[in-house]
């Protein structure tokens, strides 16, 4: 049987730490080193890839946090590049990619844009897959029957997801 080197108790395997030592201890890697530890470093023109948990659409995922304090939460390895490399991130901005490569972490192919800055450098590049934009006067059109018709026969008629008539109904897009 081991034990653990910062508090004597005992320990599984060959474990130098227990669990709470291991992951939280004195020992463990500042924020920062532990984040570039799980990214792919190559030259400054190139992506430099996150090789750790991503989710399905390839940006990948850092813990940050204690559970124990209740602080733990998930950031996209991205934006964490972005805040390491630069400082906090203001409300209401996004990192975005210039290299549109969802896994890269290199801050320079980074850099902060709003939702609209983001969606017109997708639409600009050919990215806004399956997706149609709407124009004012289909807008309109829609905000004029929303009184009398469901979200669905709106949608049937104009060829488009009732989820988008559904948001412009309760204001989350195409607002004003």
């Amino acid at each position: 049987m081991s034990f653990c080197k910062t508090c004597g108790c005992p320990v599984v395997r060959t474990a130098k730490h227990c669990r709470r030592h291991q992951q939280n201890g004195p020992r463990a890697k500042p924020l920062d080193e532990r984040f570039w530890t799980s990214v792919l470093i190559a030259s400054d023109a190139d992506c430099w890839i996150w090789q750790k948990s991503k989710d399905r659409k390839g940006y990948g995922k850092f813990g940050t946090g204690s559970m124990k304090d209740g602080t733990r939460r998930i950031e996209i390895a991205s934006r964490m590049a972005w805040i390491i490399t630069h400082g906090e991130i203001e409300d209401g901005l996004f990192v975005c990619h210039r290299c549109d490569n969802p896994s890269c972490c290199n801050p320079s192919h980074l850099y902060l844009g709003t939702c609209a800055d983001n969606l017109q450098e997708m639409h600009g590049k050919g990215r806004f897959r399956n997706k149609k934009w709407l124009s004012v006067d289909q807008v309109e059109k829609i905000k004029s029957l929303l009184d009398s018709r469901t979200n669905a026969s709106i949608s049937r008629e104009l060829g488009i997801s009732s989820s988008v008539v559904s948001r412009i109904r309760i204001g989350q897009s195409y607002k004003g």
